[in-house]
């Protein structure tokens, strides 16, 4: 298959690239994987941010996730489906035949079969959501190990702010701490305070409550 031979290509070429020297950051990855096509048009790449990339599974259970039965209760084989059809009327719904001869499409309503009491947003609320709010984090430990080696000039010191500018999941608490606003952070009960008055309190009633001699 062709993308065997690209993946064989690009490998051989990571193999040269690291007899020169070592990968430090994962731009490095791009110039490697143009180069490793020597004839014709390089390879193109394209470099994704944490936006880009989409929570496709949301997405398809906000849509319906039953593939494998009809609407007549047959069970479905995706081998057995020779011609599929979708209506832009019935977004929620596959048309397919498992054969050619076949007159009438069966009917897949990907929204039937669901759990119990499962309720589906409508079409328009239904919306593509990025798989995540930020980019991926590091254990703070990780990354003392990683600042350690740029201390020590393992990495070139070009390549220490990428290192320095990672998140770790310390600093995503810190930084969800910092955004609790004073309304709605609550304010801590002094037990011993309360009981001290409750306990004077009581107290008081009960010498009130003493028989007074005469």
């Amino acid at each position: 298959m062709p993308v065997d031979s690209m993946h064989s290509r690009i490998e051989n070429q990571k193999k040269r690239a690291l007899k020169s020297g070592p990968v430090y950051i994962p731009a490095q990855w791009v110039s490697i994987i143009k180069l490793a096509k020597k004839n014709g048009k390089p390879y193109s790449t394209t470099e994704m941010n944490t936006k880009d990339f989409l929570d496709l599974t949301r997405l398809c259970n906000d849509m319906g996730n039953n593939y494998s039965f009809n609407e007549d209760g047959d069970k479905i084989l995706m081998g057995d489906i020779v011609a599929i059809n979708f209506k832009k009327n019935n977004p929620f719904k596959i048309y397919y035949k498992t054969d050619f001869s076949q007159n009438e499409y069966k009917t897949i309503d990907i929204r039937s079969h669901g759990k119990r009491n499962q309720s589906y947003p409508e079409q328009n609320d239904i919306k593509i959501k990025c798989a995540y709010d930020s980019p991926p984090k590091l254990s703070l430990a990780k990354k003392e190990d990683l600042l350690s080696l740029c201390h020590s000039n393992l990495i070139p010191e070009q390549y220490h702010h990428f290192f320095e500018s990672l998140l770790t999941d310390q600093q995503q608490q810190q930084h969800n701490e910092s955004m609790i606003t004073p309304q709605t952070a609550k304010q801590p009960v002094n037990s011993k305070t309360t009981k001290k008055k409750t306990t004077k309190k009581t107290e008081k009633k009960t010498e009130d409550r003493r028989p007074k001699k005469f």
